[in-house]
């Protein structure tokens, strides 16, 4: 409709007002300034749809909810309804469209009102009492529903090209009294808020021309002219000055999330400075305790050494009674190597030396070493799927299967251990140990990997708590699965090597 409109812009104001000099030339003359009229009327039709549609998606999709941005978004859909209107009643149409013309252009008046006081409210810095606010917005939105039922202008003159609006009905009269005394309301909390935000300056600055244009088509009205529609095109500059606001605003929402980026950044940083000492802290604190663990372990051993060796005299060597005390010094000092090599795995940093391994080939070096241990009271049931290959420090990672396996072998009690490892939906290793042993109550299962946590006379309770370590510093983890009579499974989720894709 607007195209062919615009199409046929050269018919509007075709025909000359009564009393125009009837001479060829003069209404030639006047058709052409109506004709270019009715052209400003077509693109500020567009100017006013294309501002709603963008208001309203900044408001929609922008950063909050912006109540501003949603009034100009009805300002400038009402501004659409009044200037389409325009068009219908200045170009060559049909009666009825030029009836509809007055419809949209007094309803469409209305609806920017309440859009324009919703701004003025918004950006007035001091709330409007509420009882008031509603019933300006209740009677701005009843004036355009009368508006659009026809009853606020007195259809016997409207007719097309008349190039002006309709006179109005003494209920119109009263109506369009209120809008402009709103109007006026609107440019009052602008003209007080102007001091203290840009945002209402730009606004009263926008408004400023269409205020005048108001002011000079209702001073035309009561001297019995008819005015053109000056204040549809003028209000084109509230929509510029919309925009600016706007964008204005957009970028102080924008800088305000810089700052507060960088605060939350730095806020972190913080944060990982703080868990990195506390850490640290916690863990300085882990080895001192397990020096004071560590020197009751050793004493045992030691003492028995001692006397071991106190006990090998030559006559004893001659005789060939050394071998069974040379076997109870290899017992302990193989024990005294291992709880030295638990000390130095759990006290010192793992290195980052990390590479592509083979998850069957860490299983099997675990389990020989395993088996070094228990010989042949170990049985296992493997299934480890081919292919797998996870990222890793060979040795931290092996040390920790074989602590995992260790307290397998203690609770299964000669029973087989099964082994599983699979891939899981995100590619990641799921290796599972499982003992058909007693299994753990809630509270041991909540506490398996703590430090120096034993339900044993004697040991460190490093086991899992190395397992939990090793495979924490890889970005993996650890859960335990365990009930009274059901045996346990503990499952090491561990990240996939390169070669696993």
């Amino acid at each position: 409709m607007v195209g062919q409109l615009l199409g046929r812009s050269a018919n509007f104001g075709g025909r000359a007002p009564e009393g125009l000099d009837p001479d060829k030339g003069r209404r030639v003359a006047y058709a052409a300034r109506v004709s270019a009229f009715g052209t400003a009327l077509v693109v500020s039709v567009a100017c006013y749809a294309q501002a709603a549609f963008v208001f309203a998606w900044l408001w929609l999709y922008g950063p909050r909810h912006d109540a501003v941005g949603l009034a100009f978004s009805g300002m400038a859909a009402g501004a659409t309804g009044a200037a389409l209107g325009a068009v219908f009643l200045t170009a060559e149409v049909a009666p009825e469209t030029a009836e509809l013309g007055a419809r949209l252009l007094y309803a469409g008046s209305f609806v920017a009102g309440i859009g324009l006081f919703r701004v003025a409210a918004e950006l007035s810095g001091r709330p409007v009492p509420r009882a008031v606010s509603r019933a300006v917005v209740a009677t701005l939105v009843a004036s355009a529903v009368i508006a659009a039922l026809g009853l606020v202008h007195d259809p016997r003159t409207v007719e097309p090209e008349m190039a002006h609006a309709p006179s109005l009905r003494p209920l119109g009269a009263v109506l369009l009294a209120f809008a402009l005394a709103t109007f006026v309301l609107d440019v009052a909390l602008l003209a007080r808020a102007a001091r203290e935000r840009a945002s209402a300056r730009w606004i009263l600055v926008g408004i400023t021309p269409a205020a005048i244009a108001t002011g000079y088509e209702q001073i035309a009205r009561l001297w019995g002219r008819t005015p053109i529609f000056s204040l549809v095109l003028l209000g084109t500059l509230v929509i510029v000055t919309a925009s600016w606001v706007l964008l204005r605003r957009f970028a102080a929402v924008g800088d305000r999330l810089r700052a507060r980026k960088l605060a939350l950044e730095a806020s972190h940083a913080a944060l990982v400075r703080a868990t990195q000492d506390r850490s640290s802290a916690k863990h300085l604190a882990d080895v001192g305790e397990l020096s004071v663990v560590l020197a009751s372990e050793f004493e045992a051993p030691m003492s028995a050494l001692r006397r071991s060796v106190e006990s090998l005299t030559l006559e004893a060597l001659e005789r060939g009674e050394a071998n069974r005390t040379l076997d109870a010094i290899d017992a302990e000092t193989s024990y005294l190597n291992r709880l030295v090599g638990d000390l130095l795995l759990f006290a010192k940093p793992l290195r980052h030396e990390r590479r592509d391994v083979r998850v069957a080939a860490l299983v099997e070096d675990a389990l020989v070493e395993t088996r070094a241990h228990h010989g042949s009271t170990l049985s296992v049931d493997l299934d480890v799927e081919p292919g797998l290959v996870v990222r890793c420090e060979p040795d931290a990672m092996r040390h920790a299967i074989v602590k995992v396996l260790e307290n397998a072998v203690e609770a299964a009690a000669g029973s087989t251990i099964q082994i599983r490892a699979r891939a899981d939906e995100v590619r990641r290793v799921r290796l599972e140990i499982i003992d058909p042993g007693d299994g753990m109550d809630t509270l041991v299962r909540s506490r398996a990997l703590e430090p120096f946590f034993t339900t044993h006379k004697q040991g460190t309770g490093l086991g899992l708590a190395i397992v939990a370590r090793v495979v924490g510093a890889h970005e993996g983890r650890v859960s335990i699965d365990s009930s009274r009579g059901r045996g346990t499974t503990v499952t090491l989720l561990l990240p996939p090597g390169a070669a696993a894709g």
